[in-house]
């Protein structure tokens, strides 16, 4: 329903920015979601960065991040391994 209004030009500029934004992050993610369910570590990883950090407008939520982070690690990804370590040792995303 928004997209087609973001590309008629029926909104303002401003609007239409953070329309258009907010459409390319949400494709983002899905692309990501898809390529971690396919068993891609680095999109694991980097779906994790994403929702520690509350990016592509994601809110930051640590457990969520955790739990990208540790099948990440799980599929051999060395930065997955450092952040779930990361994690576990500062209490991010973890029950301490």
């Amino acid at each position: 329903v928004v997209e087609p209004l973001v590309g008629s030009g029926g909104l303002d500029e401003d609007h239409a920015a953070r329309w258009k934004q907010g459409i390319d992050n949400e494709k983002k993610i899905k692309e990501l979601e898809g390529r971690a369910d396919g068993g891609d570590a680095a999109a694991m990883y980097r779906l994790g960065c994403h929702h520690f950090g509350g990016e592509l407008g994601l809110r930051v939520d640590e457990a969520q991040a955790y739990g990208w982070f540790q099948k990440a690690s799980d599929n051999g990804d060395v930065s997955g391994m450092a952040f779930t370590g990361r994690c576990l040792q500062e209490g991010g995303g973890v029950e301490q």
